[in-house]
């Protein structure tokens, strides 16, 4: 790029004005197509970077749930076996049971389907006990199971960008007012929709979505505050900057999956 400056500098005096005014343009064109380059591998870079921090934090998160759940069944067992000779080896059990099972979560590797088999092992461990006293501490760690499932589904949900299985809203429930002005209304607008999928990598200034939409002034302000007003995206006061709400992030997801 130096080397064209020069070139237009030295050649200046032997150019006629139209072909300085191309060369100029030529010269402009490679500065935003620079530009652009740019901004493309540095939106790929924090990508990156924040789904592997999001990666990380889940792993750890599901560690440490690990951990705590074997401190409660080693607490529960202390507690409500008292002096059985099968305590230390039933604490073992259900820890190492309960281990293996996050540990499966942590990989993505446990559906539904597979958290009832280890139900299944809770309950073929249960039928063989050897002691009628046995049913107080598979009732306490029954209960730890279930909750664990639940925690440890929530996490990998939030963490993977996955949500969560739910029941849906039976079609004819559906408010037809309230989906519209809610959801419908501030989607049905490509400039609407630009802005959500710029805040779904990360928070953005009113100059950065000036920028990206190409809108300025007042007639950005009117789609921001569209929706900032349906919550899809909201305002940090303290750096004047938006982002992106769950509400937002769940409505650009489902919008994917309609394109599948």
């Amino acid at each position: 790029m130096k080397n064209k400056m020069m070139t237009l500098k030295t050649a200046k005096s032997t150019m006629n004005s139209d072909e300085v005014v191309m060369a100029l343009n030529s010269l402009s064109s490679e500065i935003s197509d620079l530009k652009n380059d740019l901004k493309y591998y540095a939106r790929k870079t924090e990508t990156g970077m924040i789904h592997a921090a999001y990666s990380g934090m889940g792993d750890s998160a599901l560690q440490m749930l690990s951990k705590g759940y074997e401190e409660e069944i080693r607490g529960v067992m202390g507690v409500i076996a008292g002096e059985c000779p099968m305590r230390e080896e039933c604490s073992a059990a259900f820890s190492q049971l309960l281990s293996d099972m996050i540990t499966d979560y942590r990989k993505g590797e446990l559906d539904d389907a597979g958290a009832d088999e280890y139900r299944q092992k809770i309950t073929g461990m249960r039928e063989a006990a050897p002691y009628p006293s046995c049913q107080k501490c598979f009732e306490k760690n029954e209960d730890l199971f279930n909750r664990s499932i639940k925690r440890c589904s929530a996490f990998q949900a939030f963490f993977s960008g996955r949500t969560p299985a739910c029941e849906e809203t039976p079609v004819q429930e559906i408010n037809p007012e309230n989906i519209v002005s809610s959801y419908l209304e501030p989607l049905a607008n490509k400039h609407r929709f630009k802005v959500l999928q710029e805040l779904y990598y990360g928070p953005k200034s009113f100059s950065e979505l000036s920028e990206v939409t190409g809108l300025r002034g007042g007639n950005l302000l009117f789609h921001i505050e569209k929706l900032v007003g349906t919550t899809m995206i909201l305002q940090k006061q303290e750096r004047g900057v938006y982002v992106l709400s769950e509400k937002g992030a769940n409505a650009l997801k489902v919008s994917a999956r309609l394109l599948t």
